[in-house]
């Protein structure tokens, strides 16, 4: 029997999201790689502990292009010189990527879940900016 995801608890959703939300605040912070790291993990944990509860698949929209670009990458990562380099930057990059892309398309298929989503990023980058402002005073 599968059910739609959007029936996962509401604590267990806002979790979700924050931790998504906070994934995607942490990505352009250079130094925040631990904090990227425990939010997907979080992520990873509360979907994969949905999608058994539920018995249900995740969504994966144009996995068409996709496939097609991570082959072109993994080609890529063959012909490259610096084949572990490449081989990190290619998990790191499209793998990553990836299954971001899969968790927003698993949980956002629905306007409320979607608009949860934008709800706490704009919270997340707000907060962001008010700590630079107090942490870097202007004038």
């Amino acid at each position: 029997m599968s059910h739609s995801l959007s029936t996962l608890p509401k604590p267990a959703r806002i979790l979700l999201w924050a931790t998504l939300a906070l994934y995607v605040a942490a990505l352009p912070v250079s130094h925040a790689v631990a904090v990227r790291n425990v939010a997907f993990a979080g992520m990873l944990l509360i979907t994969a502990f949905a999608l058994l509860r539920y018995r249900t698949r995740p969504e994966f929209p144009l996995a068409l292009p996709w496939g097609v670009y991570a082959a072109v990458a993994l080609v890529s990562v063959i012909y490259a010189v610096d084949r572990e380099y490449s081989w990190r930057n290619f998990i790191a990059e499209i793998g990553y990527g990836t299954l971001v892309f899969i968790f927003a398309a698993t949980w956002g298929h629905n306007r409320p879940m979607l608009n949860g989503l934008i709800a706490i990023t704009a919270m997340l980058n707000a907060a962001s900016l008010m700590s630079l402002v107090v942490l870097y005073p202007i004038g």
